[in-house]
């Protein structure tokens, strides 16, 4: 069954990385796709070095400005 729900993050975004996974872990990127496979929402982050990664909602947490 698919995810009909609002995605938790939206294109361009800027979200930070919390999952313990990876060289990732703490590093800021930006939403630049959001897909479902499988019934699971996808979000693909590019970094700033220009590198791309793909994380589900709960491996990321919004970017708050300061």
């Amino acid at each position: 069954m698919a995810d009909q729900s609002e995605p938790t993050f939206r294109l361009n975004d800027k979200v930070v990385v919390v999952a313990p996974s990876g060289n990732h872990q703490g590093a800021i990127g930006t939403v630049t796709e959001v897909y479902t496979l499988s019934g699971m929402r996808r979000y693909v982050i590019e970094f700033e070095a220009g590198t791309t990664a793909v994380f589900f909602g709960f491996e990321l947490k919004a970017c708050r400005p300061l």
